[in-house]
C-alpha cells in the first residue's frame, strides 16, 4: 500500500512541528506507512499540489494571506475524496467550514487525546475507502482471470490443494496456495484465523469460541492454539 500523505498547513512554525510530531506518534501505533509535510502559507501548498497529492489536510484557518476556508475550497474543487480537519484558534467559522464537509474542526490547543479522535475518523473512512477501491486479480480452476473486489471477500478456505473463496455473490474455486492468496490481500483486513481460514475481518460481526461470527450469519472457524491472537487482533482492528 502507498503511504497515507498528510499536509499540514500553519503559518506558526512551532505549532506545526509539534503537530508533526504528535501526527507521527499517532501513526507509529497504526501499520500504515505515511509521509507528512508542512506548509507555512495556502500558496505553498497549492504550488506542491501540482506535483503532489494529500489523502488528508490539517488547515489553520487563520493564514496569513489566503485563509485557510478558501484553501479548503480550492482543494476541494481538485478532489472530493481528501478529509480536511480544520485547526484554529477561533470558532466563528464552524458554521461556515461545513460548505467543504471537514472530516474535523480541532480548537488550538491541540491536545493528543483531539489529535487522535480526528486520526481515527480517518482511519476508519480511509479504510473504507481503499476497501472499495481496491480489487484483487484471481485465477480459477478453469484458469480464467476474475477481477473480485476485496470489499466483496468474506472468508476463503482450503481443503487440498482447492480453495473456496466465498464472496456476496457466490463462491469461486482457485487451485494453488493459501499462503500466495494471503499475500494477495491486504493485511490491514484480512487475518488467518486457521491453517485452512483467512477471514475478511470487514465482514465480522463478533466471536463465539473457536468461531468468528459472520455478516452472512456463516462461522469461520479459529484455530484453538490461535484464538486469544485472533480475538485480540479482531479487537485491535476494531479500534483502529
Amino acid at each position: 500500500m502507498e503511504d497515507i500523505r498528510v499536509a499540514i498547513v500553519d503559518n506558526e512554525p512551532l505549532f506545526a512541528t509539534v503537530l508533526k510530531k504528535m501526527s507521527t506518534r499517532l501513526f507509529e501505533k497504526t501499520s500504515y506507512s505515511y509521509k507528512i509535510d508542512t506548509y507555512a502559507s495556502a500558496e505553498s501548498l497549492l504550488a506542491a499540489l501540482s506535483s503532489s497529492a494529500y489523502d488528508l489536510f490539517f488547515l489553520d484557518i487563520l493564514l496569513d494571506g489566503m485563509n485557510g476556508m478558501d484553501l479548503a475550497r480550492k482543494i476541494r474543487s481538485k478532489t472530493e475524496n481528501a478529509k480536511i480537519v480544520f485547526i484554529t484558534s477561533s470558532i466563528d467559522y464552524a458554521v461556515e467550514s461545513y460548505e467543504v464537509a471537514p472530516l474535523h474542526y480541532l480548537v488550538k490547543p491541540v491536545t493528543v487525546v483531539n489529535l487522535d479522535e480526528a486520526f481515527r475518523r480517518f482511519f476508519e473512512t480511509f479504510s473504507e475507502q481503499t476497501a472499495r477501491e481496491e480489487t484483487v486479480l484471481l485465477k480459477d480452476t478453469s484458469n480464467q482471470t476474475v477481477a473480485v473486489a476485496v470489499t466483496e471477500i468474506y472468508y476463503a478456505e482450503i481443503m487440498e490443494s482447492k480453495i473456496t473463496v466465498h464472496t456476496t455473490s457466490g463462491t469461486l474455486s482457485l487451485r494453488g496456495r493459501m499462503d500466495d492468496l494471503q499475500k494477495q490481500l491486504p493485511k490491514e483486513h484480512f487475518y488467518r484465523c486457521h491453517r485452512s481460514f483467512l477471514v475478511n475481518f470487514q465482514h465480522v460481526t463478533g466471536s463465539r469460541r473457536y468461531d468468528f461470527i459472520m455478516k452472512n450469519n456463516l462461522f469461520v472457524p479459529i484455530a484453538k492454539g490461535n484464538y486469544k491472537q485472533a480475538v485480540e487482533a479482531f479487537t485491535d482492528y476494531l479500534e483502529r
